[in-house]
This record gives C-alpha cells, sequence and structure tokens, in this order.
C-alpha cells in the first residue's frame, strides 16, 4: 500500500480551528499506515502552500500542504513529525 498524492483542503483563510482538524486528518493518515503491515509509502502532493494546485481547482480552498505559503512548518508537520516519532 502507497498513499499517494495526499493534501487536506481546507476553507482559506485557514483559521486556527481548521489548520488543528487538518493536522488531525494527517496524523490519522500517517497513523493507518503505520499500523498496516503493508503500508510502505505517504507521499504528499508537493511540501508547501506556495505551489499547491488546490486554489486553481478548487476556489476558495488552499492551505491543503505541510508548509505555509512561507515555507513554514504548519501543525500539520508538526502533526506528521509526532505520528512518525510515535508520540
Amino acid at each position: 500500500i502507497h498513499v499517494t498524492e495526499l493534501d487536506v483542503r481546507i476553507p482559506i483563510p485557514a483559521s486556527t480551528a481548521e489548520l488543528q482538524r487538518q493536522a488531525q486528518d494527517y496524523a490519522l493518515v500517517v497513523d493507518a499506515c503505520l499500523d498496516e503491515p503493508a503500508c510502505e509509502a505517504i507521499v504528499t502532493w508537493g511540501f508547501t502552500d506556495a505551489d499547491s494546485w488546490i486554489p486553481s481547482a478548487f476556489p476558495g480552498y488552499g492551505a491543503a500542504l505541510l508548509f505555509d505559503e512561507s515555507y513554514e512548518p504548519k501543525a500539520a508537520y508538526w502533526a506528521v513529525n509526532d505520528a512518525l516519532a510515535g508520540g
């Protein structure tokens, strides 16, 4: 099993609550993969919101990736990091 092209779009501008929910969703995917021996990889659809395809395809949505438009890690990044670290 490979989870590919993962992103979690949210309405923009994103609220703190939406960013936290997004982080939880990313962590759920990582946890599910870690719990399944056949899951070998998770690949996101990019790494920064600055280059995301989401806003052009889904007007009013974006902020779908682990890093914001300034290349700063978002709550989703830290949730994935914690899940991979076993936290």
